[in-house]
């Protein structure tokens, strides 16, 4: 990926989904010290 100019990826996974979390770190993925920010535009609807 370097080669073709992508120094890194970066995925978003809920802090709560471990299995995801373990399936990435098996592939070589650690946790960056950083903060996502959102904000809802339009909220969910409780079914």
């Amino acid at each position: 990926m370097e080669a073709r100019g992508c120094p890194k990826l970066n995925i978003q996974v809920r802090s709560t989904n471990e299995a995801v979390l373990a399936f990435y770190n098996k592939l070589g993925y650690t946790v960056d010290p950083v903060v996502s920010l959102g904000k809802r535009l339009i909220q969910d609807t409780q079914q």
